[in-house]
């Protein structure tokens, strides 16, 4: 287990490339605008060095204990994509809005780790928990080599039983992954009044200059329902499972969804993740005006939301 530098930085390059795979960064919405005007990714230490919004979460001491609040994080897969399909997982608890950047980004990187454990798991050192870069193509199956492993494969072909998808934590020498290795913007289908946030999105690029292509996500039959309750709710407090128990009907086309949810094994604790941040971080500066009062906010900026009562 080791840190990868220097030239085994081209070799997964190379290996990443070939295997067109993008390296993934979910952000919310003041996130985003926090990122476009320092021109990449920042480092949570950047954001707060420099009083940029970002929204604050729950594990944000323990990146501070553990030594990674000043690395950039990215994927290897789209932790959003299950629920768009109608699986009983969790939108994106980091964001609706997806940044796909082509795998040359780490080229520029210090360092990159590649481990099979949270960053924010306590106790976590990246040195000792990251992968050889030699054993990245372990990480990946199906018929074209693209997609990465389940974690119980994932634990089996590591032997690591608590396996988790793989997390990329990289140094750069300015903290920052330029965007100018952005390849596209998926953002998930949420509509307010104004129009959507893909087209919020594409306002908030346009605004600075931006040219990526900014799409909204693609979703099964009747999956762009499911993220409407899912924001009406979230509008009107639920934060937790218990709350969303209460708050979703039988009947509804969450019912079965939320009972997974609720009796889950991580999904409650990934739900008041996805909730809350995605209430602070990009619904509220979503309102302004007369619902404000309604949130709870003070009146601010952002843009009103009319949705309906399922």
């Amino acid at each position: 287990m080791a840190l990868i530098s220097g030239d085994a930085l081209s070799g997964v390059v190379r290996e990443l490339s070939r295997r067109n795979v993008k390296l993934y960064h979910a952000c919310q919405l003041s996130d985003l605008g926090s990122y476009l005007d320092v021109g990449g990714v920042p480092s949570r230490n950047l954001l707060a060095t420099r009083a940029l919004p970002y929204t604050a979460f729950d594990m944000d001491a323990r990146d501070r204990e553990n030594g990674v609040w000043s690395l950039v994080f990215f994927n290897l897969s789209d932790f959003g994509y299950w629920f768009s399909q109608g699986k009983n997982t969790v939108p994106n608890p980091y964001g609706p809005v997806l940044l796909g950047f082509d795998p040359t980004v780490i080229c520029q990187a210090v360092d990159v780790a590649i481990a099979l454990k949270s960053a924010a798991a306590k106790g976590f050192d990246r040195i000792t928990e990251g992968i050889n870069a030699n054993d990245l193509p372990r990480l990946f199956t199906g018929a074209d080599g693209s997609r990465i492993r389940f974690n119980g494969d994932l634990g089996e072909e590591f032997d690591v039983p608590e396996a988790r998808p793989p997390e990329m934590s990289c140094s750069f020498h300015d903290e920052l992954a330029p965007l100018s290795h952005l390849v596209y913007i998926r953002v998930d289908p949420y509509t307010f009044s104004t129009g959507t946030l893909p087209d919020i999105v594409r306002r908030t690029v346009e605004e600075h200059h931006g040219s990526w292509r900014v799409f909204e996500r693609s979703c099964s039959d009747g999956c762009e329902t499911r993220y409407q309750i899912l924001l009406d709710t979230i509008i009107k407090g639920v934060r937790t499972p218990r709350d969303l128990a209460r708050a979703i009907p039988e009947g509804s086309p969450l019912a079965s969804w939320r009972d997974q949810i609720v009796s889950g094994r991580n999904l409650p604790s990934q739900f008041k993740r996805y909730a809350t941040y995605f209430f602070e971080g990009t619904i509220r500066h979503c309102v302004k005006g007369r619902d404000h009062g309604a949130l709870g906010l003070s009146p601010g900026t952002g843009r009103i939301v009319s949705l309906p009562i399922w």
